[in-house]
Formats: C-alpha cells, structure tokens, sequence
C-alpha cells in the first residue's frame, strides 16, 4: 500500500494567470501590506507575450495594474522611454497604464501636446 500525501492551494483572487517576472537596475521596493512593487532605473517586467521597460514601473496586485512612465531631466525632455511590446506590436509612450485583468491598456503623450502647444506661439 503507498500513500500519497495531497495538499490543496488556496489561491488569492489578485493571483496573476502567469508568472509576472521583473527586474530594475536601481532598486525594487515591495509593500506587503498594501500588495504593491515599485521598480526604478531601467527596468524591465515580463508577462504572457509582454515585454515592458521603463525607468519607472509601479504593480498594484489588488488592482491587477502596471503604470510606467519614462524619465525627463531638468528641463523637461525625455531621457527615457518607456516602451511596451506585446508579440510583433510595440510602442514608446510618456505613461503607460496596463491591466492584467482585462488585458487592456491605455497610453498617453504628454510630449505630443507640449510640442502642440509650443507651437501655437
């Protein structure tokens, strides 16, 4: 007669479908409590088919949220970007807002209307 020991895993409801993998040159800070990682200076964050890097990531597990945004100097330019991939897809954006849940994101340009304005001048 083998016995075979069985356990069960209770898992939480923020669990990702995927193994969530990232890395920043900097430093990452992780907050149990409030079940969020900040990563920063050049960071780069890896699910499914998507390939994430930024020098500024925050991931809220309660929320299933990932925000990136890029880097500016004194003056206001851009020193880094932030850049998603997903499969053939990409684009640079100045924040990139992503969520694991519904697999939708959303991006903005700040830059795009700095220049819009600027030249109305």
């Amino acid at each position: 007669f083998q016995k075979i020991d069985t356990f069960s895993l209770k898992l939480s409801k923020d669990t990702l479908s995927a193994p969530l993998q990232y890395y920043a040159e900097d430093s990452v800070v992780v907050m149990i409590k409030s079940k969020k990682i900040f990563l920063y200076g050049k960071t780069k964050t890896e699910y499914e088919t998507i390939v994430l890097t930024a020098p500024k990531v925050s991931i809220d597990q309660q929320t299933q949220l990932l925000s990136a945004t890029n880097a500016r100097d004194s003056t206001g330019m851009v020193t880094e970007d932030a850049i998603f991939k997903d499969g053939e897809s990409e684009f640079t954006s100045d924040t990139i807002v992503y969520n694991f849940k519904t697999q939708k994101g959303s991006h903005s340009l700040a830059k795009c209307l700095y220049m819009a304005r600027q030249s109305r001048r």
